[in-house]
Order: C-alpha cells, then structure tokens, then sequence
C-alpha cells in the first residue's frame, strides 16, 4: 500500500501543479481584459475631451467675429461699376472674339470635365462662343462679362480691376 500512496502523490502534485497554471492563466486573461476596458475607455475620454476642447474653442472664435464684426462677417466694399463712357468703350479695349481664338490666351477656367467654362454663367465654352479675355487673362462670354461690368469694375474670378480707355 506504501507503494500506491507514493505513486499517487507525483500525480497529485502534477495535477495541483496544472491547476495552479491554469488559475495563472486566467487570471492574466482576465487583467488582460481588464486592461483593454480601461484602455477603450481612456481613448473614448481622452477623444471626448478633444471634443469638448474644440468645441469651445469654436464658440469662442464665434463669439468673438460677433463682438469685432458684428456676426462674423466681413465683407469688403463692391468695387464700384465701369462708367457708361468707358463701357462703350469696351470692344475697341477688350474686342469680343470667338473662343476658340481666345483658348491659347486662358489662364484658369478649366471646368471639372476638361472644358473652359464661362465662371459669371457657369456654362461651359463652345468654340463658336463670343468672349472676352480681360487684362489678367480670365475669358467670360462677352454678354455675361459685360453685365457684370455694369456693376462691378473688376474681374468676377481674381478682383483684378478691369482697366478699359475713356
């Protein structure tokens, strides 16, 4: 019988053995699940706070474009419109000219589709088109730029002032 005891005591170590392995192992699973929790939860504070900071920080700038322009909105005087006089000198300072003698001398315009496209009407530039091409070498059709002339002494796509002869 001594010998049964000695025998059943090695297998009694090696299973208490195995047991204690195992309670390690979940335990480092479970701090490991642990650990994970309270890393999405830093992240998801840490990004809320963000949040909140930019938000502030938002309403601040608001507040104060309100208090300095009265609403946030600053908005430069309307350059003033081309004299009659002047506007009946347009053809003779900016000749009217089909578009496809104007395309080699286009800066910008260029529409999403490849196209030149007219920035007043938004419509895109057909060969047989009549346009001008003002000083700073933005092309318009010639009705649309001329309307806009009326009201404004400056090119519709830079601000460049549009310079025609008395």
């Amino acid at each position: 019988m001594a010998s049964t005891d000695a025998d059943e005591e090695p297998a009694e170590q090696a299973h208490a053995e195995r047991l204690r392995i195992l309670m390690t192992i979940r335990r480092q699973a479970y701090l490991i699940e642990v650990i994970e929790e309270l890393n999405m939860q830093m992240r998801m504070a840490v990004a809320a706070r963000e949040a909140t900071e930019e938000e502030e920080l938002m309403t601040a700038l608001a507040r104060s474009l309100e208090e300095t322009h009265g609403g946030g909105y600053v908005s430069a005087p309307a350059p003033a419109a081309i004299s009659g006089a002047k506007l009946a000198s347009l053809d003779a300072t900016l000749p009217s000219r089909p578009f496809h003698e104007a395309r080699g001398f286009l800066l910008g315009g260029e529409s999403a589709l490849g196209g030149f496209e007219c920035a007043v009407c938004i419509a895109e530039f057909e060969d047989k088109d009549e346009c001008r091409v003002l000083g700073c070498m933005h092309c318009f059709h010639s009705c649309c730029i001329d309307k806009w002339l009326g009201r404004s002494e400056a090119c519709p796509t830079c601000k460049h002032p549009v310079l025609l002869s008395s």
